[in-house]
């Protein structure tokens, strides 16, 4: 296997070569089943990525997850999606259809209100959730983000960065994904749908706030108690109080009642709207059915472009809350951002 992933980077440099290594490859080996399962799926890899750069069309084959899309699946259950290149994508919950007060009330502490800054909070008001969806348990990890660069449908971040490497030194494997913006967000989701045949995507930002909130009305999933370190406490989460100012990998922290992770600090996660605040929300409310307010931004490129959750490690207490929102430009690919996703069921 070692030998046919070098062919597979060949074929990067010289298609012809690598065809006819791979085929001397077969010729010249005693394959076993798995093995040969294995050389098919590099080859078919290689294929699509050489129709990808003539711009030709994919030649999708039936969804590997058929049968299971039909499946059901009940709140707070957990799955993967089988990859067609083959292994499992990230952890998926069900969190059920509902309704819920997004944005805040005028006491909630720490509250930030639209006063031409990047922060604001949204006035609260009813959202329905019309139906159930998957969430990512976790941010997209390092480990899951580089099999979508080795596969070309993300583009490498390894020269992003304050320090070489995309990692800011910090590691890669379980460690949530940083320097990406929300188009690398976006590039994942539209490969991650193409290797499972289902529809994956970023959270809008009420379907955000719904999972973050989890039920719960107070300032925190967890409640009104501010945040502390210790990873076993229902209130802990990584945030600017901590002495390790840096992220920790994934799931360090309890969960929400929806079984999600780090909803609050860890990193800074995009979602798909646009960056509205006050002035916009009496002329053009937020959608009260948990959909996106304008996929295609008039000013995706402003300081206010597209809108971040959660707060991250460097964050202060107050802007890890639940209605805490973030305006930043689409193409942001600072070390406190990162991504989770979502899966439509229907």
């Amino acid at each position: 296997r070692a030998r046919v992933f070098l062919l597979l980077g060949a074929a990067r440099f010289d298609e012809m070569r690598f065809d006819g290594a791979i085929a001397a490859f077969r010729e010249s080996e005693r394959l076993g089943d798995e093995d040969e399962a294995f050389l098919a799926r590099t080859w078919r890899l290689r294929a699509e990525s050489s129709r990808a750069a003539r711009g030709e069309p994919s030649e999708e084959a039936p969804s590997p997850n058929a049968e299971s899309d039909h499946a059901e699946r009940t709140p707070g259950t957990v799955f993967r999606d089988t990859l067609r290149s083959g292994g499992q994508g990230p952890e998926m919950v069900v969190v059920p259809a509902g309704s819920f007060t997004m944005g805040s009330p005028p006491g909630e502490e720490g509250r930030q209100p639209d006063q031409g800054t990047s922060y604001h909070d949204w006035p609260a008001h009813e959202v329905a959730i019309p139906r159930a969806f998957a969430v990512g348990r976790h941010e997209i990890t390092w480990e899951q983000w580089e099999r979508c660069v080795v596969q070309r449908g993300c583009n490498d971040n390894s020269n992003r960065g304050q320090v070489r490497g995309g990692d800011e030194g910090w590691g890669r494997g379980s460690m949530p994904v940083i320097n990406v913006s929300w188009v690398d967000a976006n590039d994942y989701s539209t490969w991650l749908s193409r290797e499972t045949g289902a529809n994956y995507r970023l959270l809008t930002e009420a379907e955000w706030e719904y999972a973050a909130r989890a039920g719960t009305r107070t300032r925190f999933s967890w409640g009104d108690q501010d945040p502390v370190c210790d990873p076993l406490a229902p209130n802990g989460a990584a945030f600017s109080g901590c002495e390790e100012r840096r992220p920790r990998p994934v799931g360090s922290f309890r969960p929400n009642s929806f079984g999600l992770f780090d909803m609050h600090g860890n990193i800074r996660e995009w979602v798909q709207d646009c960056g509205y605040g006050y002035s916009m929300f009496e002329s053009e409310p937020s959608p009260r059915d948990g959909s996106t307010i304008g996929r295609e931004c008039r000013h995706a490129n402003t300081t206010t472009g597209r809108l971040i959750r959660g707060g991250d490690f460097i964050s202060r207490q107050n802007d890890i809350r639940s209605a805490s929102r973030y305006g930043v430009m689409q193409g942001s690919e600072g070390m406190h951002n990162g991504f989770r996703i979502a899966r439509d069921l229907d």
